[in-house]
């Protein structure tokens, strides 16, 4: 079975498809991003870089891509 942070991540993701995100559910994605990809780098012992590329790659498969997240407040 899947890594239960994949699945946060890819569900968020997925969610962007409809309508925008929340300022929290941004905030919550962002460090759910964070969080896998230090994980990954940890276990497969590769840089950060490296394991977003690997994350990114996976969102890319399924058609999926992450937001731009933007600085600041929203208007």
């Amino acid at each position: 079975m899947g890594h239960p942070g994949k699945v946060k991540v890819k569900s968020k993701v997925k969610r962007m498809a409809h309508p925008p995100l929340s300022f929290r559910e941004k905030k919550m994605l962002e460090r759910a991003k964070y969080l896998l990809v230090s994980e990954m780098a940890t276990a497969r012992s590769t840089t950060s870089e490296s394991a977003e590329a690997m994350v990114l790659k996976s969102l890319a498969k399924a058609k999926l891509q992450f937001p731009v997240m933007q600085e600041g407040f929203e208007q």
